[in-house]
């Protein structure tokens, strides 16, 4: 019989034993197979992934890179394959990927093979494929100038790739959505997805959509007419290409294309002439019909611009007249417009005015504003030429008043997408950061209580996790501060700026705020002439004084490059203080490392605006931008008001 004292031992042993075997399986479940699972969401595989694993599968991957280059000889293998295997539903489609390729590839319509893929999209409800085949429509909408239709295609491809996680699609379509934001003049959304597009590109190094991300970038530039920038892009893309494995040679072709155009642009013609010629290298008679259009496009400017008026119109006429011109008809007004411009080199006005007009129809089909504007501008020179100056006066009013409008909100568009897009991409940084810190902080806690009943190495344990969450309370701090200062002046930046008068503390809900935009003189000449230290010196000087005008409710920011931007409350003396700034940075020479200097600035300032409308219009700072120019224009060293401009 068994004691009770020998029951209580056993008892307790087994509960003992219990309890240790609970630990020992809580131990080893938090140590080694709990993660943050919530941030680990399986992506989706490309059809090549899901497809190599099998015999049949590797098969397929090898005729399709054959189908191309090789288009009788895969015809055949893939004829005897699909005699003699059962395919699954995925190999099926990447057999028609490769018979659609075999078309191409002979000059044969793609038309049957499409149309079953998008049966099997539909009877088999594939996310991906349904996806895929919106992208292609969405770029031969592009190409066609359907851009509106084109815009809602790509918009459904992103929302079912992003959905289901389809990256190897989100390359493509996040560029095709930015060539046809850009194409219609939404320069804010184009950008977004270039930008998305180069996110996502770093963590595919190789890919050739980097390249193209860069090129459309410089593009952007181009539109805007900031060519040093276009050319820095340009030039990163023609490098992004060549390091690339799966660039087509047309890629390189495009980017010198488009290097060549800015080069035309800035009238340089020997940078010009050879980056077209250097763009040959990568053009043969094979070329797809779209590009032999571009090279008679390219070629037609570039004869223009060496006066070689007989050839350039011989060219451009080829290239109106290429047989596939009506599908891409951005490109084909663009060469109507070269004709023109080659006929007023000829002194053969009429059959200027006769292309002219066949390019502003095509324009206008295509709803194109930017090339259109271009069009009517050179109609104002015709006139101007042929002895009309009423009417050539008329259209330049017209047209050179929508060119500055469009200009100035598309600069502005641009930049505010910039800071926004950062700001945006921090503060998400920074809650993803957040949100890992606590469950990381969780863990940890709960791994210090488990170690706590295995001995000594609990405290060790614990002073790490303090140790952890003060670093990351220290960066979060050091975070925030960095991003709501100008490194150089210490005013505060664009973020802050953005900030308040979002949900801010510093600005009086109630009251009317003026946007003073401040811009200094010559400063690009202080820097030529002095460097950049001294002009680094200038900015600080510059913002200090301007901060003794400043009120505790108000706001000096650093708005970019040499420009400064105030929210100064709305008031009687409103001019006089104004003023009282502008004499703060006339009245003493700035001392520097090059000695004494007179600094002058030029100012601009809008209407008193509510903090609610300086949140939801950008018309404030337009404004305030417009009577700066105003001032510059003017002479400099003076102030341009609302009711004081002429």
């Amino acid at each position: 019989m068994i004691s009770k004292d020998t029951l209580l031992k056993r008892v307790g042993l087994i509960i003992i034993v219990s309890l240790i075997t609970m630990l020992a399986i809580i131990s080893v479940e938090v140590f080694f197979f709990s993660s943050n699972s919530a941030y680990s969401q399986k992506l989706m595989l490309s059809p090549q992934e899901q497809i190599k694993e099998s015999e049949v599968g590797r098969a397929l991957i090898k005729l399709h890179r054959q189908s191309q280059s090789q288009p009788e000889k895969a015809q055949k293998a893939l004829d005897q394959l699909v005699e003699k295997e059962d395919l699954s539903t995925t190999e099926t489609i990447y057999a028609h990927f490769i018979q659609r390729n075999i078309a191409m590839a002979l000059g044969e319509s793609t038309l049957t093979q499409t149309q079953l893929l998008e049966q099997m999209a539909e009877l088999h409800d594939i996310p991906w494929l349904q996806a895929q085949l919106k992208i292609e429509q969405a770029e031969r909408k592009l190409k066609q100038g359907e851009i509106s239709e084109g815009i809602e295609d790509i918009q459904q491809a992103i929302d079912l790739a992003e959905e289901h996680r389809a990256e190897f699609l989100l390359l493509k379509a996040y560029n095709t959505a930015g060539a046809l934001y850009n194409a219609s003049n939404q320069l804010k959304a184009s950008q977004l997805y270039f930008y998305k597009g180069l996110e996502l590109g770093k963590q595919y190094p190789l890919s050739e959509y980097n390249g193209r991300f860069y090129n459309n970038l410089g593009l952007l530039y181009v539109h805007l007419e900031q060519w040093r920038q276009a050319l820095e892009y340009l030039e990163q893309a023609f490098i992004t290409f060549t390091n690339s494995t799966d660039a087509p040679k047309e890629r390189l072709l495009v980017v010198l294309f488009n290097q060549s155009f800015v080069y035309t642009k800035l009238e340089d013609a020997t940078n010009a002439r050879k980056t077209y010629q250097d763009a040959l290298a990568y053009f043969d008679e094979n070329s797809d019909d779209y590009y032999q259009v571009l090279k008679h496009k390219v070629e037609a400017r570039l004869l223009l611009l060496e006066k070689k008026y007989q050839q350039a119109n011989a060219i451009a006429l080829e290239c109106q007249h290429h047989p596939r011109a009506n599908d891409f008809p951005k490109q084909k007004g663009i060469c109507q417009l070269t004709t023109a411009k080659s006929f007023v080199g000829l002194g053969r006005f009429d059959e200027a005015l006769d292309h002219l007009k066949s390019s502003i129809d095509t324009f206008d089909l295509i709803q194109h504003d930017r090339w259109l504007i271009r069009a009517y501008k050179t109609k104002a020179e015709i006139h101007e030429l042929l002895g009309n100056p009423a009417e050539a006066l008329r259209i330049y009013k017209k047209y050179n008043a929508k060119e500055r409008e469009q200009f100035v909100n598309e600069i502005y568009a641009l930049e505010f997408a910039f800071d926004t897009q950062e700001v945006q991409r921090e503060r998400d940084l920074l809650s993803v950061q957040n949100e890992l810190s606590i469950l990381q902080l969780g863990e940890e806690k709960l791994r210090f209580r488990i170690l706590a009943l295995w001995g000594a190495l609990a405290l060790l344990l614990l002073v790490l996790a303090i140790r952890r969450t003060q670093l990351i309370s220290s960066q979060n701090v050091e975070l925030q501060h960095l991003s709501y200062h100008d490194p150089l002046t210490g005013v505060n930046n664009r973020r802050y700026y953005q900030k308040q008068i979002e949900s801010g503390s510093v600005l009086s809900k109630k009251s009317l705020y003026r946007v003073v935009l401040i811009d200094l003189d010559w400063f690009k000449a202080i820097n030529d002439s002095h460097g950049h230290e001294v002009g680094d010196t200038v900015l600080v000087i510059t913002a200090q004084r301007i901060k003794r005008a400043m009120k505790k409710d108000e706001l000096l920011i650093r708005w970019g490059g040499e420009e400064f931007l105030c929210l100064l409350k709305e008031s009687n003396d409103i001019e006089a203080r104004v003023g009282q700034i502008l004499r703060l940075i006339s009245e003493a020479p700035y001392t520097t490392k090059s000695g004494a200097l007179n600094i002058t600035i030029s100012v601009g300032v809008s209407q008193a605006n509510s903090i609610h409308s300086l949140r939801h219009d950008t018309t404030p700072f337009v404004e305030a931008d417009t009577f700066l120019y105003q001032s510059k224009q003017n002479g400099r060293n003076q102030v341009t008001f609302p009711d004081n401009d002429s």
